[in-house]
């Protein structure tokens, strides 16, 4: 089918980055886009709209990408069930790869991710129809990606491919990327006040400490689910850290404050140097101190 005549259903629980792919999406040409916060929504618009590609993110709170993806391969429904589901995440270790296959994922896309990358995934899964595989062990596309002949109804091999995505297209694309980016370093930059301000609130009033580590929590989240989105890595790894160090938090005290104040004063390192990627020997100097913070 042609890229511009599919409906997209992207199911992440971060705002931030369901803009970003919601807007490369449509800059690329992509006719319908359906963006949900959560896995439960994401089956109900399944089962709402003919949708013809899902982007899922790994990690989630509550519900995950790979539960996502455990339901559509089960759906009683046959339309529902073969829908070429797109994995992204921070995280590219073998055994999540080996993971995703076994669960039916269609393709694995790395953060950060480029115009010219999602063009290309979007071509592969929409145009090259791989045959779908229906065992009591395995549901998906046949893990080996040779092209196999299908006899079945297909929407995405019903029209072929005529259109391609133009230059233009792919520049629009690349300067919204640019502008969200900007977005997000404003953000970053702003992330150590905010964090700051939660904690004075929290040391403040103590019986709000709760709820103020429950605002820096999805603040972090945030932070965690963009930073490897444009290209900074340790972002998402100091995030992550801070994620844990709070989920293991559930009566904090004034020394937890402390403690948080040090992932704050991390993110304002990373903000104030501009540190992309993962920041070489600093950043794992960075990281080792703050996984220290958990384990006190």
């Amino acid at each position: 089918m042609k890229i511009n005549d599919a409906t997209i259903l992207i199911v992440d629980d971060n705002d931030g980055t369901r803009r970003l792919l919601r807007m490369l999406l449509r800059d690329l040409g992509v006719r319908e886009v359906i963006a949900c916060a959560c896995v439960e929504d994401g089956l109900k618009a399944l089962h709402g709209n003919t949708v013809d590609l899902i982007f899922t993110d790994w990690e989630m709170i509550g519900e995950t990408g790979m539960e996502l993806a455990d339901s559509v391969r089960r759906a009683d429904h046959e339309r529902i069930s073969r829908i070429p589901i797109i994995m992204m995440t921070a995280y590219g270790e073998e055994w999540r790869v080996k993971a995703a296959r076994d669960a039916g994922i269609t393709d694995f896309m790395l953060k950060p991710f480029s115009p010219v990358q999602i063009e290309a995934k979007l071509r592969t899964a929409l145009l090259n129809v791989r045959e779908f595989v229906n065992t009591d062990s395995y549901r998906g596309p046949d893990r080996r990606r040779g092209q196999r002949a299908y006899d079945g109804p297909d929407r995405r091999a019903a029209n072929g491919d005529d259109t391609t995505t133009t230059q233009q297209q792919l520049a629009d694309a690349s300067g919204t990327l640019d502008r969200l980016r900007s977005d997000f370093e404003r953000f970053l930059c702003e992330a150590g006040t905010m964090i700051a301000a939660e904690l004075r609130s929290a040391s403040s009033h103590p019986s709000e400490a709760r709820a103020c580590f429950e605002r820096i929590f999805q603040l972090a989240h945030n932070l965690k689910g963009q930073g490897s989105t444009f290209g900074y890595p340790l972002v998402t790894e100091i995030a992550d850290e801070l994620c844990r160090f709070l989920r293991a938090r559930t009566a904090p005290g004034e020394r937890d404050l402390a403690l948080v104040a040090g992932y704050a004063s991390a993110l304002d390192t990373v903000s104030r140097n501009r540190i992309t990627g993962d920041g070489g020997q600093i950043g794992q100097r960075i990281i080792d101190r703050l996984r220290g913070f958990a384990a006190a």
